[in-house]
């Protein structure tokens, strides 16, 4: 390499060391919105709740604002198309109102029908396992305030009080990360691994045990992040249990041979469904928040289940290496498994997979393979030269052919990944799409 392009790589990771350091992670795109509410002042919502209401024909749902949003009753029909009900405009829902209260001028009603649907999909409805408003950046009312950010509730089945997320429910407004490929599995220390390399960057750093479900385990256990970090990454959802569905413990899934159905440990407090997620070719697959709750929890649970992110590579690891055989979950490495990606699973680099994308290990074959996809069984001779040399792990890790991966394609080594991300992200930046 000449000086002139060393010095240019040398820039490259250099500004993308800045990046991260002035802003760890950003996970929301600019808004178009943006003059248009600069001219008022900032209001928030504050709280969101729904109930029945219209004698049980309707549904009624109320954000609390921190000002008064206009007068008592006020019809604020234009700010309808500010407005999103589990993915639905309420401006495109037949009979739908939005309007100030009529005993709070700080408390604005969105009201539809029961059993309203657009197309094909149900609006709102209780029935369902989760319901999500978005009021949208712009939102105002007569009087001199307006939301300068998009604005996020969650209600869990049944709850009527919901809870903010942060993150936003148009997928569009984060870059798209595919499976590049997954590796032959693997034994260290009798705990079993599972390399999943990916299309881009993930984390900027290699960030260890991202699957805890509870934000304070994070704060006690891991000392490599600072609590600005943890509480961004869990306001989106990354890290977190039941609060937080879109966290990295429930976009995995894995089921495997010898574990078939599983039960939560006797005695646990969680009260937690272990109804498998799925069934896939004969093999049950859970959650990584499941599988943990399959052995002891008396206070001092070790984690069973450990998710890293480092470059462009998801680790999962299975505990296989405790004294106390009862947490040991670890697969064997040469049985049937499924392991499941979920659409929706965000990363610490702000990049979201958009599909679910699921693999069966074949031990017949000693490979990875989509779902419903069959590929030849393995050759009767496994040696290292049929290999050209090259170990399964290396194979998986980009070596020639990709034999032991899912996808034929490697992945990139480490400097050229740091170089690309940087590039990449330096583009997101001037489109506007990464902001602190």
């Amino acid at each position: 390499m000449s000086k002139k392009k060393r010095v240019g790589l040398f820039a490259a990771i250099a500004v993308l060391a800045a990046v991260i350091v002035a802003a760890p992670a950003v996970f929301r795109s600019a808004s178009a919105n943006a003059a248009e509410t600069a001219a008022k002042s900032p209001m928030q919502v504050v709280s969101m709740l729904y109930r029945e209401w219209g004698g049980g024909m309707q549904w009624r749902i109320a954000a609390k604002f921190d000002v008064s949003v206009g007068a008592a009753g006020e019809d604020l029909a234009e700010q309808k198309s500010k407005v999103r009900i589990n993915g639905v405009l309420l401006s495109d829902v037949a009979d739908a109102t939005c309007k100030v209260s009529s005993s709070d001028p700080t408390e604005v009603h969105l009201i539809l029908p029961k059993g309203a649907t657009v197309g094909d999909k149900t609006v709102f409805s209780d029935t369902l396992d989760s319901n999500r408003v978005t009021i949208l950046e712009g939102f105002t009312g007569s009087r001199d305030y307006a939301l300068n950010e998009a604005v996020y509730y969650y209600f869990g089945k049944g709850v009527l009080r919901g809870t903010r997320v942060y993150r936003s429910d148009n997928l569009d407004d984060y870059a798209t990360v595919k499976v590049s490929s997954v590796a032959v599995p693997k034994t260290e220390s009798n705990n079993t691994i599972v390399d999943v390399f990916m299309s881009d960057t993930i984390g900027d750093r290699q960030m260890h045990d991202m699957q805890p479900r509870e934000l304070r385990w994070m704060k006690e256990l891991l000392k490599d992040y600072t609590a600005r970090e943890l509480d961004l990454y869990y306001k989106y959802g990354i890290i977190g249990g039941n609060d937080q569905p879109e966290s990295t413990a429930h976009k995995i899934e894995y089921g495997c041979s010898s574990w078939g159905l599983r039960e939560q440990y006797p005695g646990n407090k969680t009260q937690l469904s272990m109804e498998p997620k799925d069934t896939v070719e004969g093999i049950p697959v859970y959650s990584v928040y499941q599988i943990q709750d399959t052995v002891p929890d008396d206070g001092q649970q070790p984690l069973v289940v450990q998710v890293h992110f480092e470059n462009n590579r998801l680790r999962i690891s299975f505990k296989g290496d405790a004294d106390d055989n009862r947490y040991n979950i670890a697969p064997e490495k040469d049985e049937k498994m499924v392991l499941r990606l979920k659409a929706g699973f965000m990363f610490t680099s702000g990049n979201m997979l958009k599909e679910d994308e699921t693999f069966v290990f074949e031990p017949e074959s000693g490979m990875w393979r989509q779902a419903g996809v069959t590929v030849p069984e393995r050759p009767a001779d496994i040696t290292l030269a049929n290999q050209n040399g090259l170990t399964d792990e290396e194979l998986a890790g980009g070596g020639k052919g990709g034999c032991g991966s899912a996808v034929a394609a490697g992945y990139l080594p480490a400097a050229l990944m740091l170089f690309g991300s940087a590039v990449i992200l330096l583009r997101r930046k001037a489109k506007g799409e990464n902001r602190a």
